[in-house]
């Protein structure tokens, strides 16, 4: 994570979230300041597992430790469909010095086709 956000590096996130979450980074409505208590309050999701214990890493999942991480650096949230994700939807996380992909342009896919 480190080395990619220094380079500006573009992060492509294929698991999905659920709409409320994907639409909430995409609207730029995340930030530190409410993050985790945000994830905590919607429930169980691929950012948060009530069920693992503190000697197993606690709720927090590694995966909203990365976004969070991407947020702080100043990365923005664009959706992409994707038929190879699961729900069918992809977010591209892209930092303000880099063009923000177009979600329509079919040249740049997420993933290498099958």
């Amino acid at each position: 994570m480190d080395g990619g956000i220094v380079e500006r590096a573009e992060f492509k996130l294929v698991t999905s979230l659920g709409s409320q979450i994907e639409g909430m980074l995409v609207a730029g409505k995340l930030h530190a300041g409410n993050f985790w208590k945000t994830i905590e309050s919607l429930g169980n999701s691929a950012l948060w597992d009530s069920s693992k214990s503190d000697e197993n890493g606690g709720p927090q999942a590694m995966l909203g430790h990365e976004i969070l991480q991407l947020i702080e650096a100043g990365y923005r949230f664009y959706g992409r469909e994707s038929g190879y994700a699961q729900g069918d939807a992809r977010l591209v996380a892209v930092h303000p010095d880099r063009p923000a992909p177009d979600p329509g342009d079919e040249t740049k896919p997420l993933t290498l086709p099958a």
